[in-house]
């Protein structure tokens, strides 16, 4: 079981096997452990950022959408 602070400041946990398989070395278990926690940590901070990114460019469009609109009620008012 492992634990970070995410994007927001709260912690997250992640859980993966550190288990040798069969009569493997118990280090290097771990150390793969630590390696798919790693990759979990990032894949959900991506993942978080595509969100993020995904959300702000919405808002943009909206919000361009919005001055065209006004700009051509204008146009047609002149």
């Amino acid at each position: 079981l492992g634990e970070y602070v995410g994007q927001e400041g709260k912690p997250q946990k992640l859980r993966v096997s550190c288990e040798a398989p069969g009569d493997g070395d118990p280090f290097q278990g771990l150390l793969s452990g630590v390696a798919q926690m790693k990759d979990l940590v990032m894949m959900k901070m991506i993942q978080k950022m595509k969100i993020t990114l995904i959300t702000e460019l919405t808002s943009m469009d909206h919000l361009q959408n919005g001055q065209n609109h006004r700009l051509n009620n204008s146009l047609h008012d002149i």
